[in-house]
């Protein structure tokens, strides 16, 4: 394998900062402060139960520095192993195909490890469970109703696995192996993007890896079941990794639709480990700290519907070419749509006052909200409609231009969320004059050992690869300095650089 590293910066004319905000201490207790919050409190689980009394926070809620907080972003380990089915708990053992069937027993098999008479816990009711509640039960196991006032990580005291047809984000860290047959929960349980109901008769399943154990030795085409069923199909984004055990099509007046019909995720303890959807840190800040909010409506808002953080005033008076950059990140699991109003959630806005105590009021610069109600993750189409950012886990300079004949400008991010694993984050506030220059253009060094190509960079941003040095280039999530790629393994060119 040849491995070029390249290292790219992005030109640009020298600008003038003018004020920066890196959130490395607190300016909220600072001497002169340099900057005010509403709003501002961590609630760790513990605390959410026993003062707000929500058990279906599964992380913490906050609107705080990242230090502040056990845990900025969602996990991202399966803590067991996970099986997504696109199914319909209407359907009846006469409707439903002898081979369909066949491969839920070697899928739920999989999934209990090989375990016999387990106890399995169903959640809301193990009565609607249809044929496949059946099967389970002629196979030796027990069914159990889940009760609602035990704990998340308390539930594999209930028993050996879970079944989640309906309930928000129940399960989603439980290390119990889990079934996910609900395509409005599939984000919160962390299987996938959230998904929709289609009603529709199958063509076929087919069968995607067939020397999987899950398979049960089943190998190409099969019926799925007859007659129109409404499917709980799967969202159209999976975690990192997953393992489409089989697919089913859904008839179009345009050509036949393929859906995943059973998604697996591999637990902790297999090879190699499963990731849950939209899990890990939030990398690529420029220090050490950052603000960041979730779940901002789980406890008392103030009067304005959101949480806000507002920069001190900053002299800005006779600077042309006035602009702001703000490094920001985001989940992308959850998020509901605003209206556009105040306090309807939910959004990241930031607003700004061009003359502080003057005549004018804040106005809105930058807006970031679910594009539909399909789309869980953020953009700014509504401020930026013709090249929108989408917000990741990796944090990504967003610069606007700001209002002319600024004065004693002020700058304030406001803030709603409604989830746990709705997460905000932002970073490193400059207001300047003109295009800035990276202050630290990053630097790629590169070391070749037992056939392991180690890459090491300052500077922060994020590494991309490409088959070519025309692209296309695609940013590796969740790498950071020391990251390491085979070289004994591979084979052809890639190319590697690091963007700011």
């Amino acid at each position: 394998m040849a491995c070029v590293v390249a290292i790219c910066l992005s030109p640009s004319a020298a600008g003038q900062l003018l004020y920066q905000e890196d959130f490395e201490t607190d300016g909220e207790v600072s001497n002169p402060q340099r900057y005010t919050t509403t709003g501002r409190d961590v609630y760790e689980v513990a605390r959410i139960r026993s003062e707000i009394g929500n058990n279906d926070m599964l992380g913490p809620i906050y609107w705080a520095h990242n230090n502040e907080v056990s845990y900025t972003g969602v996990p991202a380990p399966t803590p067991a192993r996970r099986m997504a089915m696109a199914w319909d708990v209407k359907i009846s053992s006469d409707e439903a195909s002898p081979a369909v069937l066949s491969l839920f027993d070697s899928s739920m098999k999989w999934l209990l490890n090989g375990k016999s008479g387990a106890k399995i816990v169903v959640n809301p009711s193990s009565d609607g469970l249809g044929v496949l509640g059946e099967r389970l039960i002629a196979a030796g196991h027990q069914l159990v109703n889940d009760d609602p006032s035990v704990p998340e990580e308390q539930l594999p005291k209930l028993g050996d696995a879970l079944i989640h047809v309906a309930g928000g984000s129940r399960g989603a860290t439980a290390a119990l192996p889990m079934l996910v047959i609900n395509s409005s929960d599939a984000d919160d349980v962390l299987t996938s993007s959230i998904g929709a109901p289609a009603t529709f008769e199958a063509v076929k399943g087919t069968i995607n890896a067939p020397s999987h154990p899950a398979a049960g030795g089943l190998t190409g085409d099969f019926a799925v079941a007859t007659g129109p069923f409404n499917y709980q199909l799967l969202g159209e984004f999976l975690p990192a990794n997953p393992i489409i055990l089989a697919t089913f099509t859904q008839p179009g007046d345009l050509g036949e639709i393929r859906h995943p019909l059973i998604m697996l995720l591999n637990g902790p303890k297999d090879s190699p480990s499963g990731t849950v959807f939209g899990g890990g840190p939030f990398t690529g800040q420029s220090g050490k700290r950052f603000f960041a909010g979730s779940g901002l409506n789980k406890w008392s808002l103030p009067e304005t519907g959101d949480r806000t953080l507002r920069l001190r005033p900053v002299n800005v008076a006779g600077k042309s070419n006035l602009k702001l950059t703000i490094a920001l990140a985001g989940t992308f699991l959850d998020f509901e749509v605003s209206n556009g109003n105040r306090g309807s959630a939910d959004y990241l806005e930031v607003v700004v006052d061009r003359d502080g105590q003057g005549p004018e009021d804040f106005e809105r610069l930058m807006f970031f909200t679910p594009p539909s109600g399909n789309l869980k993750y953020v953009d700014d189409a509504i401020t930026n409609p013709t090249k929108p950012t989408r917000l990741g886990l990796d944090f990504k300079d967003v610069t606007y231009d700001l209002p002319p004949n600024a004065t004693q400008l002020i700058v304030e991010v406001r803030a709603v969320s409604t989830w746990w694993n709705e997460i905000f984050a932002f970073d490193n506030i400059r207001i300047h004059s003109g295009n800035l220059t990276p202050a630290t253009p990053p630097r790629m060094n590169f070391t070749l050992a037992a056939g392991q190509l180690t890459l090491t960079w300052e500077g922060g941003g994020a590494l991309e690869s490409a088959p070519n040095l025309s692209g296309p280039w695609t940013r590796t999530t969740g790498a950071t300095s020391g990251y390491k790629v085979n070289v004994s393994t591979a084979t052809g060119a890639s190319f590697f650089r690091v963007t700011q």
